[in-house]
């Protein structure tokens, strides 16, 4: 799509200008693909695998709004275009809502939750995209214009991004060997935190779902996983851990903080995942070796407690946990998944598979 850049302004090293593109509203029904029982019936559970979308080129990422106000939207890169979707899980349809041109690949996406898309409300989405370039940005739209600011400072490939749940901080990190903390309002970099080997994940404490009381010293507080088997917790306003979580196994290639479970991360490492306890012990609670011996993504249920998803160049695992004890493991998808992403209430998933999106359903 063409793109007018109305205005630009540098400030603390940030770029602001503000789009317009044509708007396009597709709908893509989910295709009658096979739909296998993995496991069989009852109580072991099944998944429903359906074709949602297939793109022009490969799929570099893809996230599910993971915030209530915003749950419908899906965001993917293909091609330095930035799809944004409306997802129907009843029909198992998606609607196109709006395309963005992006000047360099994408390799992360993070939705704010200040987005908001519901009837009868005027449509406000907010997300950053991580590039190729070595610049986050971070996109405001009401579906028709859009306004873009710059965050520029990392010297190498950014692996992450992710906001805080008020929406006013966002970390991002890197191989560059720092993690990094910004004022979204201003653009302004406010730390930045050296590491010890590449950063490849972060993500803020989630909000308690049944804690509402939460203090400000957990609720800005934020996780980094580094590539060398550490995850440490910081906090927005110090620059020494909070914690210092140790894998046994390294290199990690993800890590995850769970929403249903604050008090509990995982991550995959080569050719295994495990997964801590901060109220516990630094040390994993447990660690299991995966189907494949090559480690990806790993990504815990927004919706049920131990469950999650670990994916990587030959397919997606889902799993369940319960105390120490792996419950429950079966293999979703075959085949190269370069993404993976939950519901924010519900027991589905969807995989970036090559140019193709894959709505999973899990009933566990």
């Amino acid at each position: 799509p063409n793109t007018t850049h109305a205005s630009k302004q540098h400030t603390n090293n940030t770029t602001h200008h503000t789009t317009r593109t044509p708007t396009q509203h597709n709908t893509h029904t989910a295709a009658a693909a096979a739909m296998p029982v993995i496991g069989g019936g009852g109580a072991a559970g099944s998944e429903e695998n359906r074709l949602l979308h297939c793109a022009d080129g490969l799929i570099s990422a893809c996230e599910l709004s993971p915030y209530y106000p915003s749950e419908s939207l899906l965001a993917f890169a293909t091609n330095n275009i930035l799809t944004i979707a409306r997802l129907a899980p009843s029909t198992k349809a998606l609607e196109e809502l709006r395309h963005l041109h992006h000047v360099s690949h994408i390799t992360a996406i993070a939705w704010s939750p200040l987005s908001v898309y519901q009837q009868g409300v005027q449509p406000k989405i907010v997300l950053c995209t991580a590039g190729a370039d070595r610049v986050l940005r971070c996109i405001t739209s009401n579906l028709e214009t859009d306004s873009i600011i710059a965050f520029e400072g990392h010297t190498s490939f950014v692996n992450a991004c992710a906001f805080d749940a008020s929406g006013e901080w966002l970390t991002s990190v890197s191989d560059d060997c720092t993690a990094r903390v910004w004022n979204v309002a201003t653009g302004a970099l406010h730390a930045t935190i050296a590491l010890q080997s590449a950063g490849i994940a972060t993500m803020w404490h989630p909000p308690d779902r049944h804690n509402q009381n939460l203090g400000p010293d957990q609720l800005l507080s934020f996780m980094v996983a580094e590539r060398h088997g550490v995850v440490r917790v910081f906090h927005v306003a110090e620059q020494a851990p909070l914690a210092c979580l140790r894998s046994a196994k390294s290199p990690l290639t993800d890590a995850d903080w769970s929403m249903v479970q604050p008090d509990t991360l995982g991550a995959a490492a080569l050719g295994h995942w495990m997964r801590w306890s901060l109220a516990t012990s630094a040390v994993p609670l447990s660690t299991q070796p995966l189907t494949q011996q090559r480690g990806g993504k790993f990504r815990w249920s927004r919706a049920e407690e131990g469950v999650f998803v670990a994916s990587n160049a030959d397919g997606v695992e889902l799993f369940r946990v319960s105390g120490n004890a792996d419950v429950m493991s079966r293999r979703c998808l075959d085949g190269h998944a370069s993404a993976v992403s939950w519901h924010a209430t519900l027991p589905l998933f969807v995989v970036a598979a090559g140019a193709h999106l894959r709505l999973i359903l899990c009933e566990i």
